[in-house]
């Protein structure tokens, strides 16, 4: 069961993680695809300045070195019937094409991306500012940031299962407690009681079983107490018959008899004592079944007698026999 809440816990909290982090990846992805982009803007926006205040290629080359685009060879300036100044990635039928068109645009390569941005300028010609941002400056963190959202995945999952085992963990100690409880009553163990623990409906359980376990038990004591009741009332045609047998003269068959009244009143003794004692106190004795068998059967005749436990029974006459009797009827062997 635990591993089952687990299972759910985890898929439960990798759907929501995708959810979340799927779209935080595209768009760190974006932002720093739009970081680069700002900076290609930026420098071929100090370009435009510069050209705005002279044509002069040697100008515009300092100028482009002094850029941190152009320092690091990503910078290019094409003036109309001038060499490139700086280094440039991109075709020339490219570049042409931006300077016809007069207008910005980006070209997409293997490497990386190319930006185009055409300049007029004060002489009614059209330069172009080429900027090149390669590919790895294009997601220029987004490794680290992916790395860091799958970590916070990884955790939020971790700590998911953790808290569903711990919850788990009490619903089947709860559990395992109330099954136990049944198993030992339902084996004879009228004194068990549950804890209620874990969730309100264990709980709920846990008080339903510990009051059927009360109930059980006010029913057998009341059915004992009926039986004592009705041995009770065993004593007075008992006490007439024990009355009688004194009368009788000393012989073997009269002996018989004051015998047998003798065990019929240990009997009652023994059944009224152990009715009166609640279920929950009489402790459990196990017996053997051909034990209790082969003394019953020797009891009432239907074989000749037999040894047990040590003592030879033959019949209830025997005082033998009596005890054994008593001790099958005493309130152990009963349960």
């Amino acid at each position: 069961m635990r591993w089952a809440l687990a299972k759910v816990a985890i898929a439960t909290t990798s759907m929501v993680a995708l959810a979340f982090c799927i779209p935080l990846a595209l768009v760190t992805r974006q932002i720093a695809e739009d970081r680069a982009m700002m900076e290609a803007r930026e420098s071929a926006g100090s370009m435009v300045t510069v050209l705005a205040a002279t044509e002069d290629p040697m100008a515009v080359g300092r100028a482009v070195a002094a850029d941190h685009a152009g320092a690091t060879g990503r910078l290019a300036v094409h003036l109309p019937d001038e060499p490139i100044i700086g280094n440039s990635h991109a075709d020339l039928d490219e570049v042409r094409s931006a300077a016809t068109a007069a207008q910005t645009t980006t070209v997409t390569t293997e490497e990386g991306l190319i930006y185009l941005r055409a300049v007029l300028l004060p002489t009614d010609r059209v330069a172009v500012i080429e900027v090149y941002l390669p590919a790895p400056m294009l997601t220029d963190g987004v490794t680290t940031s992916w790395l860091t959202l799958l970590g916070i995945a990884t955790t939020l999952v971790g700590i998911s299962v953790v808290m569903a085992d711990r919850l788990a963990a009490k619903v089947v100690r709860a559990s395992r407690s109330l099954a136990e409880g049944a198993t030992r009553l339902g084996a004879g163990d009228l004194s068990v009681r549950v804890h209620p623990a874990g969730p309100e409906e264990l709980k709920d359980a846990g008080e339903a079983f510990n009051a059927m376990a009360d109930r059980v038990v006010s029913l057998v004591d009341a059915e004992r107490e009926l039986t004592a009741d009705l041995s009770h009332r065993l004593r007075t045609p008992l006490t007439a018959l024990r009355l009688d047998t004194e009368a009788l003269p000393d012989r073997p068959d009269c002996n018989r008899i004051k015998a047998s009244v003798d065990a019929l009143e240990a009997e009652v003794d023994a059944v009224i004592a152990g009715a009166r004692r609640s279920v929950v106190d009489r402790p459990v004795h196990p017996s053997e079944v051909g034990e209790v068998l082969a003394e019953r059967m020797a009891m009432w005749g239907f074989w000749p007698p037999t040894t047990v436990g040590g003592s030879r029974c033959s019949a209830p006459t025997n005082r033998c026999g009596s005890m054994c009797l008593g001790r099958r009827s005493s309130p152990a062997s009963t349960r």
